[in-house]
């Protein structure tokens, strides 16, 4: 307790400076934090409301997204949610909650490893937007705040304490969490458990090499051991917790894991060009601004954040020898860290530049070790150099994103992009945030409270409505372009009864303007079923899923087809007929029915002697069931459809494997 009393009395002016930090970014959110929503956000408030509802950590009724996530943030929400019933409330207070979480495990990580004012002066950083990339992912979006969470803390228990007890009860602790973040998939592993005992091999091998064997093995004997038997310990618990979450979660839980990834051609341009990328994205610079102008003064502050940052960490990498070992052990962890992440996600083709965000914010402990060295050295100009730019490049980039942060959604060659980046004023504002709460407010005054829309739009409007609004997001990415027009429900992100049963009652189909112009279906050119538009969105209304169901299968989807030669790749069909030649096969599109009895009508035109075969398979999950093969004839061929399954796929192969070329007129579904 006396130990508690000095720190706060010597280190009081950080501590409050973070409490006002936090406070300031709980304004922040609260003030334009609708702006700033996509379904990925607003999926940790449905979950947390769902495990409320259901009163655990984990639901079976939801399908996780890449990794389960056994402690994430929508536990705080779920929390919060037994005390507010505002939306916008329970988001901001699950965020601030995190961030004093964060704040305690980071003065302990920064107290034990000896940082001292620096330490906490850069760790107030990481409680504000310093750039748009971190104040999205990490801080809005609180993904990320556990793993920030458990990599301070787990390095925070590592460290050496002089009693033997301590040490192990402290090991104990550690490999209990270990155990724990293995059961959410393997990217702690990636990011803290493999990297730590990487960077305790990279210093015994530096002490062998550059330092002497003798006198580096004397001097840190003790170090090494523990932090060797720490290191392996806690990989252990890992993998331990990381066995479970392969052999037995998998089978609870509807989640994605890496499993599937492919390693890409090693190409050292590109890796060159994301880790140049992640630098200047995730410390808040951008290309896109003209120079002579706010935005671009914006960009130029930070760029400027850039290379102090990068500068320090030279510093510190060249001075690695007079550190202490723990000093040594940190700024190897995160070198180590960003380089191993930055070749696993440019070799697996995950170049998203959030994918090593955790990786560079364990460079501000770099930062640290960086300017408590100059302190060392006496060089107090230096240091209040660095600390003042620094400061004076952050304020801008937060003045820039309090005035207005946006954003960007691109939509390119008939795919919405599924990866969304916020940004500063520098673009133009095309993500439509104040047209998804004007949709909102319609809905719930029309009395619509269920219904269809794609990803980046669905949970959005479940968050603006306060869980008025329940919505089945749709599947918009695949082989056929955008799978919207297919009526797919995504298993991704919702709740997993979605994908079993279509909502009951009247429904609406809410979709982007820019959804419908590059990918507009035939039904959709009935605007007698529009209920709403505005400059970005379009809402239609149906009296039931079913009706909206019957209202794309009933009409032609030859545009929805693909053609393929036999062995070679698939072309696309924009027409709405389609000629098959010999040795092609018309296939798709993978439109998603629900259980019950159809008829699939393909009108061919055919010539004397031309044949051809139409099999359909109906797919569910990864499972395939080939329903039957079938001849088609000249005129309207009606085959049965006996849909058995709750839901599921089907897919049809029109196959001329005669001499001559016939042509297929129009395919819909009906049902009877």
């Amino acid at each position: 307790m006396n130990k508690i009393r000095e720190l706060f009395k010597e280190h009081w002016p950080y501590y409050l400076l973070w409490l006002l930090e936090i406070y300031f970014t709980a304004c922040v959110f609260l003030y334009c934090g609708m702006d700033l929503l996509d379904s990925d956000i607003s999926s940790e408030l449905i979950l947390g409301r769902l495990l409320k509802d259901e009163g655990g950590i984990l639901s079976k009724n939801w399908c996780y997204s890449t990794e389960i996530r056994v402690i994430s943030i929508p536990l705080a929400y779920k929390l919060f949610f037994y005390i507010f019933n505002d939306w916008q409330l329970v988001h901001v207070s699950g965020l601030v909650f995190m961030l004093l979480i964060f704040m305690g495990c980071y003065c302990a990580f920064s107290e034990r490893m000896n940082l001292g004012g620096p330490g906490l002066l850069c760790g107030c950083v990481l409680t504000v937007p310093f750039s748009a990339e971190y104040g999205r992912f990490a801080l809005w979006n609180g993904g990320y705040l556990p793993h920030l969470i458990f990599m301070f803390l787990t390095l925070a228990l590592a460290v050496k304490c002089k009693s033997r007890k301590a040490n192990i009860i402290l090991l104990i602790i550690n490999c209990a969490i270990a155990l724990l973040t293995g059961l959410s998939g393997v990217r702690y592993a990636l990011i803290l458990y493999a990297p730590f005992a990487a960077a305790v091999l990279f210093i015994l091998f530096y002490g062998f090499v550059f330092e002497g064997r003798g006198s580096f093995c004397e001097e840190n004997k003790q170090e090494l051991i523990h932090y060797g038997v720490h290191s392996l310990a806690l990989l252990a618990g890992n993998a331990v917790g990381l066995a479970v979450n392969l052999g037995i979660f998998q089978k609870l839980y509807v989640f994605q894991d890496y499993g599937g990834k492919k390693l890409a051609d090693f190409m050292p341009s590109m890796t060159l060009d994301f880790v140049a990328r992640s630098f200047n994205v995730n410390f808040g610079y951008t290309g896109c601004p003209t120079l002579f102008s706010t935005e671009g003064f914006v960009s130029l502050c930070a760029l400027v954040f850039c290379f102090i940052c990068l500068a320090l960490i030279v510093y510190a990498c060249c001075r690695f020898t007079r550190h202490c070992f723990e000093h040594k052990l940190l700024v190897a962890f995160a070198v180590i860290g960003f380089v191993g992440n930055v070749l696993i996600c440019s070799m697996s083709y995950n170049i998203a530049t959030r994918y090593v965000l955790m990786s560079q914010v364990m460079f501000f402990p770099v930062f640290a070790v960086a300017l408590h060295s100059f302190k060392i050295r006496g060089l107090k100009w230096l240091n209040y150099t660095v600390i003042g730019t620094a400061s004076v490049c952050i304020f801008v980039q937060l003045a820039a994103f309090c005035f207005r942060p946006t954003l960007d959604y691109t939509y390119r060659d008939a795919q919405l992009l599924s990866f969304a980046y916020p940004n500063y004023p520098i673009l133009n504002r095309r993500y439509p945030a104040d047209s998804l709460k004007k949709a909102a407010a319609f809905l719930l005054k029309s009395g619509y409270k269920k219904g269809f829309a794609t990803f980046w739009n669905s949970n959005v409007l479940t968050e603006l409505s306060d869980g008025e609004i329940e919505t089945w997001t749709l599947d918009f990415y695949g082989d056929y372009g955008n799978e919207w027009a297919k009526l797919r429900v995504r298993s991704w992100l919702q709740d997993r009864r979605h994908l079993e049963k279509d909502p009951e009652g009247k429904v609406f189909l809410l979709l982007q303007n820019l959804e419908l112009k590059y990918d507009r279906a035939e039904i959709y050119t009935d605007e007698s079923r529009l209920l709403y538009r505005n400059k970005d969105l379009s809402i239609y209304g149906y009296a039931s899923a079913e009706e909206m169901r019957g209202a794309l299968y009933g009409k032609n989807f030859m545009k929805m087809m693909k053609i393929k030669r036999t062995g070679r790749d698939s072309a696309d069909n924009s027409g709405s007929e389609a000629v098959v030649k010999p040795g092609y096969t018309l296939y798709g599109p993978n439109l998603c029915l629900i259980k019950g009895q159809y008829q699939l009508l393909i009108d061919c035109e055919m010539e004397k002697g031309a044949s051809a075969k139409c099999s359909i398979v109906f797919q569910r999950r990864r499972e395939s069931v080939n329903i039957g093969d079938f001849k088609i004839a000249k005129g309207l061929n009606k085959i049965p459809l006996n849909m058995e399954w709750k839901d599921g796929d089907f897919k049809t192969f029109i196959s001329n494997k005669s001499g001559k070329s016939f042509k297929v007129k129009s395919m819909k579904v009906i049902r009877i």
